[in-house]
């Protein structure tokens, strides 16, 4: 071997030693682990009273979350009942916070907290943000049309209705409402405008006869279940009847529904 190659042998060797080659790999800092958010919320009518999502057919709470750091924002959804939730790991940092009560349609949202802002996630530790009281306008509306679905309509021509009763009561205690019925006039049949005063569930006064086209109207009832009860007498016979559920609705939100009367006696 001549002296030169000898030389370059031994310096690969040495290059082979503890303190040669590539360079230890040294960690990569990442983002710290995340942490949460948690909220308790309550619901009350106008006068503080407190109501319960069943009741003002309240489905959930959604929290709408900004991070300062972070194009765009992301729902986090509650259901109602559970009073209280905690957010999945969020990444750290400043946020700011909406808060909603979502019900039921018609009514939509129920209310708003204003949003918060500054709220800090910090890593490993959850946030609790202040309790959100709702305030809720728990009356709504009911607008109603009767149908027999009789070729001719349900009264003269039709299914021969001569008067009808109305009643309310309220559900599951199935105590009897008193209420007044607005029945507007006929838009096609012609039918004259008129009230009804529901003032007994066991032996209602009969009323006119209520065609498909008049729209019958409540307004300002205290949100709830009702069962309403109609009936179509034929002379001192009862011959048509419904017995549907509705829940009117909060926030002066209207339940639009047709009452699809069945027939009880013989044609």
């Amino acid at each position: 071997m001549s002296a030169l190659r000898a030389a370059l042998v031994t310096a690969a060797l040495a290059a082979c030693g503890d303190d040669a080659g590539f360079p230890d790999a040294q960690p990569i800092d990442g983002p710290p682990p995340g942490g949460t958010m948690s909220l308790r919320w309550s619901i009350v009518d106008q006068n503080g009273d407190p109501l319960t999502c069943l009741r003002i057919g309240a489905q959930a709470v959604t929290l709408n979350l900004r991070s300062r750091a972070i194009s765009g924002g992301q729902p986090e959804v509650f259901g109602c009942e559970i009073a209280a939730g905690t957010t999945p790991v969020l990444p750290v940092g400043e946020y700011e916070v909406g808060i909603e009560l979502v019900g039921t349609p018609p009514a939509g949202i129920l209310d708003t907290v204003p949003v918060v802002e500054g709220i800090i996630v910090q890593s490993e530790n959850n946030t609790p943000l202040e309790p959100a009281v709702f305030t809720v306008n728990a009356t709504g509306n009911l607008a109603l049309t009767i149908n027999t679905n009789i070729a001719g309509g349900n009264c003269a021509g039709g299914a021969g209705i001569t008067s009808m009763t109305l009643a309310m009561r309220e559900s599951p205690s199935g105590t009897c409402f008193p209420v007044t019925f607005n029945i507007a006039a006929g838009t096609m049949s012609g039918a004259p405008a008129s009230t009804y005063t529901a003032s007994s569930c066991e032996t209602p006064v009969a009323g006119p006869c209520i065609e498909t086209d008049q729209v019958v109207t409540v307004t300002g009832l205290p949100t709830n279940n009702y069962q309403v009860a109609v009936r179509g007498n034929i002379d001192a016979t009862s011959c048509f009847q419904n017995n549907d559920m509705l829940a009117v609705p909060p926030a002066m939100a209207t339940l639009t529904r047709t009452l699809n009367l069945g027939r009880t006696c013989p044609p």
